[in-house]
């Protein structure tokens, strides 16, 4: 399978269906760990004559990008001999912003997306988690309460490989075919093994207060099919589940919707588990 096509980690959105008709699938939590540069202020507000202003309410000064001002020079009765007009501009990077879990959850708090569940600011107990459809392989991203509430979110957090990627692929079908000599029937049984490690170039955007954060970096990662087993004899039913294993994007390089914004960091899914969807997600 085209790991592009998995999408390994995809649409966080806000909708009623919590999973497809297929009651296995695997799960991984999800972390995001970002560094946020900007420009700041690097000059002190200062009046038409270019004195500092005190930084306070009643001063009105403070950090600023710009000033503009102007110095005269008079001679003995008062009249202008020079002026000099200054115009100038200071900025510095700051890079003390962090970006992750606990700051997206609490946004989503903020913004209404999650319920408030406990104590002030309400982040406890939630955590960011990716659910892979055992039927589709289709992925999505959930925020998770420890008390099971279960909230599918609305933003892309990391695509699947894209532009390019370089890929080391296990396939084998064994396909067993057990025949009645009696009646001359015959059952037929495919199984199939699968797996895929891969790196390529990769996107994320992640939820921010305003728009989102958008990132791109290298992502690395694997996945593969297990074989789960339900029932016994004529009634057994063998489902193909797909389990990715440590997914990352990280060496990240973006911009965010703000101008003046630079991220770096990474954004990682652990190794996901095979988990029957039907008891993972809390009854209606």
């Amino acid at each position: 399978m085209n790991p592009r096509a998995l999408a390994l980690i995809t649409s966080l959105a806000l909708s009623g269906s919590a999973f497809s008709q297929s009651n296995w699938g695997s799960v991984g939590s999800l972390t995001v760990a970002l560094t946020l540069s900007y420009q700041s202020e690097a000059l002190m507000l200062k009046d038409s004559a270019g004195k500092v202003l005190p930084a306070t309410e009643a001063g009105g000064g403070g950090p600023t990008f710009t000033n503009s001002f102007s110095v005269d020079t008079l001679d003995r009765d008062g009249n202008i001999t020079k002026t000099v007009a200054t115009e100038e501009y200071g900025s510095k990077i700051s890079s003390s912003w962090r970006w992750g879990n606990a700051e997206i959850i609490r946004a989503l708090v903020e913004n209404e997306i999650l319920p408030q569940i406990g104590k002030a600011p309400f982040i406890a107990g939630w955590s960011l988690v990716v659910v892979y459809d055992g039927a589709e392989a289709a992925p999505t991203v959930y925020a998770r309460h420890t008390d099971k509430t279960t909230i599918l979110l609305d933003s892309v957090i990391l695509g699947g490989p894209e532009d390019f990627y370089v890929a080391a692929i296990t396939d084998r079908t064994v396909t067993t075919t057990l025949n009645n000599v009696l009646t001359g029937a015959s059952t037929e049984t495919a199984l199939r093994t699968y797996s895929n490690t891969f790196k390529g170039t990769g996107s994320a955007s992640v939820p921010f207060y305003f728009g989102d954060l958008r990132c791109k970096g290298l992502l690395t990662g694997s996945y593969r099919y297990v074989a789960q087993s339900e029932g016994t004899g004529v009634n057994r039913v063998i489902t193909q589940v797909l389990v990715p294993g440590a997914t990352k994007i990280d060496k990240i390089l973006g911009g965010g919707s703000s101008e003046g914004l630079l991220i770096e960091g990474s954004i990682s899914a652990a190794a996901a588990v095979v988990t029957n969807l039907y008891t993972y997600f809390p009854a209606p």
